[in-house]
């Protein structure tokens, strides 16, 4: 089950000990560089992994960054939300 659009991120049923990964990209608009850090918040924050949670973009630069999700099995079946709170560091 797949839910692809382009305000959330949704990662449909997966089975315990698998991996479904998405990407979001980032980009740096701005006249001066800047640092990003993402965190996670929510119920499914536990079984998501951000690698590149905390980075530097230049001027112009683009990121894409990967979220992956982990189901273990101790995970009961459910509906799992969450938050990705993007923040922006001069």
């Amino acid at each position: 089950q797949f839910d692809l659009n382009n305000t959330s991120l949704t990662f449909g049923r997966i089975p315990p000990e698998s991996t479904v990964t998405r990407s979001i990209s980032i980009f740096n608009d701005l006249t001066f560089p800047i640092k990003i850090r993402i965190e996670k918040e929510g119920s499914i924050s536990p079984f998501l992994q951000i690698p590149d949670s905390e980075f530097s973009l230049n001027v112009g630069e683009e990121k894409i960054v990967k979220i992956l999700a982990t189901p273990n099995q101790e995970m009961n079946e459910g509906e799992y939300t969450g938050i990705l709170r993007i923040t922006t560091i001069k």
